[in-house]
């Protein structure tokens, strides 16, 4: 989820549980420093994609390392104040690091929540990572929090709970959209492998839907509020998983990807040296939401992958692009 929600988080927490540290000023700093603590990973591994990939929402964003993240931070206010009650400060910080990990598994970019015991990146698939109808619904609580003193506890603790109800009542929504897909493809007598509903631009309004149907994934867009509206659709190969492993052998980033990637897709392009170009992608990060669309522009959608491999399977060079954040292009010798 986006900085500004998790800060928001911060915001109602130092609101709701105002109380429960009466006599240190600093609790509405400590409350909005847990809130967004976990993602110092975003500052490790910049020049090194696969580093990244594997350790962004990893250990600061799982269940033990966000309890370590409390107890430093409840230690460092400490430090700074003795009026700071080290086990409350330290339970609220955990709690928050906990608030900001499930703002995260919301989203579908996945989650490490038992790294170190396991890698999986867990996801509910429920919200957009940017939210406007819930980003902008917590501001206007915080700030009504911050306005009306005598019943800001109570406000804030409201606010507290929409942060979990709200993707609640997504999910929901995704399951009847799903349902409505797996039924106009049944009406239409259509088989396919896998139907996958997850979020989009605006969603709960709008969500992605991915088909599988034998080497094919296609790709399109369902709203809500008109499920009989259409979209465009868009389709590509399934991605070759042994053909990712045979180049992660040589480059590890290949491997990394793969494991990262949910739904995978490949395009190919035989170049006039005879050497191949292929483009990995992976569809959660794709859209056919004209909203999207005008966000990238021409820019690539983020983290895919380019190879050009020689006809012996040899793995000439590649281009890795994050978004417009990174973009890293090595010539292997």
């Amino acid at each position: 989820m986006d900085p500004v929600t998790h800060l928001t988080s911060g915001m109602l927490a130092s609101q709701s549980f105002r109380k429960f540290l009466p006599d240190s000023r600093l609790f509405p700093l400590l409350c909005l420093t847990a809130a967004v603590l976990p993602d110092i990973d975003n500052f490790v591994g910049a020049a090194d994609p696969a580093f990244y990939l594997l350790h962004h929402r990893g250990i600061t964003h799982s269940l033990l390392g966000g309890l370590a993240l409390a107890v430093v931070l409840a230690l460092a206010f400490r430090i700074l104040s003795r009026r700071v009650h080290f086990l409350k400060a330290a339970l609220v910080a955990y709690f928050l690091i906990l608030t900001h990990i499930f703002l995260d598994l919301i989203t579908s970019f996945g989650t490490q929540v038992f790294a170190p015991f396991s890698d999986r990146r867990l996801t509910l698939d429920a919200c957009f990572i940017i939210d406007p109808i819930f980003t902008l619904t917590l501001i206007a609580v915080a700030v009504a929090a911050w306005r009306l003193k005598p019943a800001r506890a109570l406000i804030g603790t409201l606010g507290l709970v929409w942060i979990f109800a709200y993707p609640a009542v997504c999910i929901q929504i995704r399951d009847a959209v799903r349902a409505d897909c797996a039924a106009a493809l049944a009406e239409r007598g259509a088989t396919y492998d896998a139907l996958r509903v997850t979020t989009d631009a605006l969603s709960p309004i709008y969500w992605k839907v991915i088909v599988d149907r034998g080497e094919t994934r296609t790709l399109t867009m369902v709203s809500s509020l008109s499920p009989g509206r259409k979209f465009e659709t868009v389709s590509a190969r399934r991605a070759d998983h042994d053909l990712l492993r045979a180049l992660g052998e040589q480059d590890r980033l290949f491997s990394v990807w793969d494991w990262f990637s949910v739904y995978p897709v490949q395009e190919e392009t035989e170049l006039p040296s005879g050497d191949r170009r292929i483009r990995f992608a992976d569809l959660r990060f794709m859209s056919v939401s004209p909203l999207m669309r005008l966000v990238l522009g021409n820019d690539e959608p983020p983290f895919t992958l380019t190879a050009t491999v020689s006809s012996t399977g040899r793995l000439e060079s590649y281009v890795y692009t994050a978004g417009r954040r990174v973009s890293v292009q090595t010539r292997m010798e």
